[in-house]
């Protein structure tokens, strides 16, 4: 079998690991390889993975030559169309386009930008730039991401929590300042202490319910929703980010009823989502 090597636009997609190349490679000793190998430059464009599965199962693959002069935009198409990517793992190829240096460039030769390669791979250019920051900061969690296994705005909250590991942080990584810090602390312990009473309540009254056991004779479903309603209320104490309107420094703000957080449901329905995002940077 003739030997190839990978071509460095091919590298743009992460290769088939573990169980997915077995899978692959036993397919392959029963049916043969049924899909070419795109060859360019002397090197596999595409079908890396097929190729090392041939290697495994010693099964002769189909070569063909590329045809055309767009590679980047075949392997781009190609992959996208065979594998199923989450919108982190697209960032962190288009992350790879942007990153790639002058001269050995994707586009003509020229540089790649992070607008170019957002639109290639169909995310948005803040997306790419904070898998740039991933790749740049914390090659572990790229791969992870390359792999499935984690999310772009994942890795970026824990670098940010790495960052600040000797200093408190809201649940979106953003620090917590000190003088609100005491009042968070007391509502994140009385948060966990009436959920877990409304938790029990609420266990107790469905278990009796269902039963139908006597002492809940005069109880009903809407008795049930009650405590449900209340379970819900009390998580709103529950502090999840600073306060984005008065960044922790609370002075008559109406957002957070001057306490200098809010709470989870605040965050998911008052705030905006272009404040979101530059809060999560």
């Amino acid at each position: 079998m003739q030997k190839y090597k990978d071509h460095p636009i091919s590298n743009l997609f992460p290769l088939m690991e573990g169980k997915d190349l077995e899978l692959l490679t036993q397919d392959i000793m029963i049916h043969g390889c049924r899909s070419a190998i795109t060859i360019f430059e002397g090197k596999i464009l595409d079908g890396r993975n097929r190729y090392r599965a041939c290697l495994r199962a010693k099964v002769e693959p189909i070569f063909i030559d590329l045809v055309g002069d767009k590679p980047l935009n075949f392997v781009i198409s190609t992959n996208l169309q065979r594998r199923h990517l989450t919108v982190s793992q697209r960032a962190m190829i288009a992350a790879k386009m942007a990153n790639a240096k002058p001269g050995n460039q994707f586009y003509g030769g020229a540089s790649t930008t992070r607008e170019q390669a957002a639109n290639a791979m169909e995310v948005s250019k803040e997306t790419v730039k904070d898998a740039k920051r991933v790749v740049r900061e914390a090659p572990d969690k790229a791969r992870e991401i390359e792999r499935g296994e984690k999310t772009v705005k994942q890795a970026i909250r824990e670098i940010r929590r790495d960052k600040h590991s000797d200093d408190p942080v809201d649940k979106i990584g953003f620090p917590i300042p000190d003088g609100i810090l005491n009042d968070w602390n007391r509502a994140a312990e009385m948060a966990q202490y009436l959920t877990s009473r409304a938790s029990q309540i609420k266990i107790a009254l469905e278990e009796g319910l269902n039963k139908e056991d006597v002492i809940f004779g005069e109880l009903n479903n809407g008795s049930l929703a009650a405590i449900k309603n209340l379970y819900g209320e009390v998580k709103r104490i529950d502090p999840h980010a600073v306060c984005t309107a008065c960044d922790g420094h609370p002075k008559k703000c109406r957002t957070c009823q001057n306490k200098g957080f809010i709470s989870k449901f605040l965050w998911d329905t008052v705030v905006p989502e272009e404040t979101k995002q530059s809060r999560m940077k």
